[in-house]
């Protein structure tokens, strides 16, 4: 089981790190607000997502 998780950490690590990349670049090159807002969203999603897979891997180790 705690092979799958790590699987899936690291699937959730690169979307995650795709998001904000890419929600940042296409947030630059908006000249409309809305949707400079809400790509930035898009980018923040993917912190948050880092944060959670961080947790979920700190709460794994203790368990060994």
């Amino acid at each position: 089981m705690r092979h799958l998780i790590k699987d899936w950490g690291m699937v959730f690590v690169v979307l995650a790190a795709g998001g904000m990349i890419l929600g940042n670049i296409v947030a630059i090159q908006q000249t409309n607000i809305k949707r400079m807002l809400a790509y930035s969203s898009i980018a923040h999603a993917g912190y948050l997502l880092v944060g959670v897979v961080a947790a979920g891997s700190a709460v794994d180790l203790s368990n060994a």
